[in-house]
């Protein structure tokens, strides 16, 4: 359809902003490390990764003009959902524009779109939650009248095996989980 071949233009754009640090065929990986719908068993191997990377690379997709994509390889796994929901949240939130709408909150799964006053005629009240691990608390409050805002935390989605922390976000080149301090 045409919406999702607008998600995979806007994909394949930030793959190459960042240098493919965004990649939507790094499901794979994802599943492997134990952050897809598959069962997680261990952690791979270095074997197991770098068979994996073999099917990884935004390259390995491509956009043609009469609306169709297609894969180098039939094993390539695209996931959207890095994606998806943000894409939801404009889509959504044009829609209620071009109704003339002008006071919005839009959210779907933490990414949100604003525009104008709440019904108490202030501006709106997201609430972003501390980066930690165990039980939900509020770090901040940010008001705002107009914009978008998204989180995505590894404090979330993380496991810890002989001491050492995996995180659910990727590194598409190397195919391990990223190795920083950044929790959200």
């Amino acid at each position: 359809s045409k919406c999702i071949y607008a998600v995979f233009q806007m994909a394949q754009t930030i793959s190459e902003q960042s240098g493919g640090a965004f990649d939507v065929t790094v499901g794979p990986l994802v599943n492997a490390w134990g952050f897809g719908p598959d069962a997680f068993k261990e952690p791979p191997d270095a074997e197991q990764i770098t068979a994996l990377l073999q099917r990884v690379g935004y390259k390995k997709i491509t956009l043609h003009d009469d609306g169709s994509i297609s894969k180098s390889r039939p094993d390539v796994y695209c996931d959207l959902s890095a994606i998806a929901k943000g894409y939801a949240v404009d889509i959504i939130a044009a829609a209620l524009e071009s109704k003339d709408m002008t006071r919005y909150m839009v959210e779907v799964g933490g990414e949100i779109k604003v525009a104008g006053l709440n019904a108490d005629n202030q501006p709106w009240r997201l609430g972003i939650e501390k980066p930690v691990h165990e039980g939900r608390e509020l770090h901040t409050i940010v008001q705002m009248e107009s914009g978008a805002l998204a989180t995505s935390g590894n404090y979330r989605n993380m496991y810890e095996i002989d001491g050492k922390l995996y995180a659910h976000t990727i590194d598409p080149k190397t195919g391990y989980p990223t190795q920083h301090r950044l929790a959200s």
